[in-house]
């Protein structure tokens, strides 16, 4: 039988997009609808969660929430931010987060990326484990489970942890993986783990102090632990477009910089071992810069081309401002 085109699958570009205007709806219902700004009832002002100081400068307000760096530490976070009861409850019913686990992450095109991506990811990190035997990983925001999946077909044994209901059932069903519907704080286990990854979901938490400690409480002698970090705030792309960057969203209450996760990890205990800058994030930055929206993709700028564009996407790079960056720490016997 023919698809009718509303039988047809929608591409994942449609999805996504249902997705973020499902998400600008979420943010909106936290507003005052006098003021615009995040109604009182719903945030809390804090410390700089990394270094617990108090002195902020204010880089911008969006959409009602107020983005701002710390004199110390130069952490960049949300403050006042929702309270961790909302922000919860926020991630448990979000039709946004529905959307991204259930049909974003579940599309062939996006199965198709992650997969790839991860290959890439795990073959930076398997020489660090070559001499052993028995190896095993905890992801925490483990998502759909393509990682996992991953490192289970090359011989580890795997638990993740996802605060999506829909993402972990995907995980479960799909794989067969040993997936909890949990955070991080609540999670208990006797086991001990050499690799703890954290792919763009620690931007997302409140407590960096309570959930890295518990992180490191689980991390076995000369374990490593892996962050990805989504939308650093030392990125090329934030500092030109700021509030018109799509990376500063209302409930990714963190926008670590590298120097700044350096210190949350060192207080640790935990020495880097390994950084990298990742996505140069040139085009939308292009195209701010021309007049036009720096997320329509039909719009194509004319700055930059051939080997202009390669060598300042390098610079971006080599100078850690790249839209994300990967961070390798190990714990010293």
């Amino acid at each position: 039988m023919i698809k009718t085109s509303s039988q047809k699958r929608q591409s994942l570009s449609e999805v996504k997009k249902e997705h973020f205007r499902a998400l600008d709806s979420e943010w909106q219902s936290y507003l005052n609808s006098k003021t615009h700004e995040a109604d009182r009832a719903y945030v809390q002002k804090v410390p700089c969660p990394v270094c617990g100081g108090n002195q902020f400068n204010e880089l911008f307000a969006k959409q009602g929430f107020h983005f701002i760096r710390c004199f110390d530490c130069t952490h960049v976070f949300i403050n006042p931010q929702l309270k961790s009861d909302i922000l919860a409850e926020h991630f448990r019913t979000s039709l946004a987060w529905n959307i991204w686990a259930n049909r974003v992450l579940n599309h062939p095109e996006q199965m198709s990326f992650d997969k790839a991506k991860y290959e890439k990811f795990i073959e930076l990190i398997d020489p660090y484990f070559q001499s052993m035997n028995e190896k095993h990983v905890l992801d925490i925001g483990c998502s759909s489970g393509i990682f996992l999946r991953l490192m289970e077909e090359r011989g580890w044994k795997v638990t993740g942890l996802e605060l999506s209901a829909q993402a972990a059932d995907l995980a479960r069903e799909r794989f067969g993986l040993s997936v909890f519907n949990q955070s991080l704080v609540n999670f208990e286990s006797t086991q001990k783990f050499d690799l703890i990854t954290f792919w763009a979901s620690l931007e997302y938490h409140q407590d960096l102090k309570t959930v890295l400690g518990k992180a490191a409480s689980l991390l076995k002698e000369n374990g490593i632990i892996l962050a990805l970090i989504s939308g650093s705030s030392h990125s090329f792309a934030m500092r030109v477009l700021r509030e018109k960057c799509a990376g500063f969203i209302f409930n990714r209450v963190q926008c670590f910089n590298p120097d700044s996760l350096n210190q949350l990890f060192e207080s640790f205990g935990l020495q880097n071992i390994y950084q990298t800058s990742l996505i140069p994030e040139l085009d939308p930055v292009l195209r701010y810069l021309e007049g036009g929206d720096p997320y329509e993709t039909s719009f194509d700028s004319k700055l930059l081309a051939g080997e202009d564009r390669e060598k300042f996407e390098s610079i971006i790079l080599k100078n850690m401002m790249g839209y994300k960056f990967l961070s390798l720490f190990k714990r010293q016997a």
